[in-house]
């Protein structure tokens, strides 16, 4: 099955699907961040790479980052976006400075709220490496009404440049860093000022996008 190991210790499990899952295996166990849309059989992937027990833990609640929750056991998610599901009570909530420790290697919860209230990022000190969900990219980022809040996405990305580490996206899925976040903050701005002209588009869904000149901006699906 396709899989892509990135770093050492670190695979994409789903390197050719519609949203990045993230395996990172330890000496005694391993967690999973995120689990994908559906297309691969993800718990069947992560087999081929370990054996060790595995955690999982959601950047967000968005369902092409939540198909195969279903099939692990120890599911974790921030609190805010756990009351955005109706099945929730399987669900570990996790909050900032919360750390998985698999045994030998160590990662975080930063609090990244913005693209969704609850919207977390992995971060592995040692090796200086973050896994940050929908948050960072340079493709366009989903704006889902009723989820975003522009203010509270901006101050994640300016907190995450704080941490200049090299950055994982889920969609956008090569190696990110801090110029990534600067382009997103110029988007930002040129968005705030209706500096960006809006494109009509009807694939994949019917939506407003805003693309800055850098390539980066807001896709905005209408309803």
């Amino acid at each position: 099955m396709d899989k892509k190991m990135i770093a050492p210790g670190v695979w994409n499990v789903v390197p050719n699907g519609m949203a990045a899952a993230y395996l990172v295996v330890g000496e005694k166990k391993a967690l999973l961040i995120d689990s994908g849309a559906g297309e691969v059989d993800v718990k069947a992937v992560c087999a081929e790479i370990t054996e060790l027990p595995i955690d999982l833990v959601n950047t967000h609640y968005h369902d092409d980052h939540t198909a195969a929750n279903k099939e692990f056991d120890n599911v974790h998610m921030h609190p805010a976006d756990i009351r955005k599901l109706t099945e929730w009570k399987q669900i570990t909530p996790v909050t900032e400075g919360y750390v998985f420790d698999l045994g030998g290697r160590s990662l975080e919860v930063i609090e990244i709220p913005g693209h969704t209230p609850g919207g977390i990022a992995l971060y592995d000190r040692e090796a200086n490496i973050m896994f940050t969900g929908d948050t960072v990219g340079r493709a366009p980022v989903f704006l889902v009404e009723g989820d975003y809040d522009l203010d509270a996405f901006e101050a994640s990305l300016r907190k995450l440049m704080g941490y200049g580490a090299d950055m994982y996206g889920a969609h956008d899925m090569e190696l990110n860093r801090v110029d990534t976040l600067k382009k997103q903050l110029e988007a930002m701005a040129l968005y705030r000022a209706g500096q960006i002209e809006p494109q009509e588009v009807s694939a994949p869904m019917k939506a407003t996008v805003y693309v800055a000149p850098n390539g980066t901006g807001f896709f905005c699906p209408q309803k």
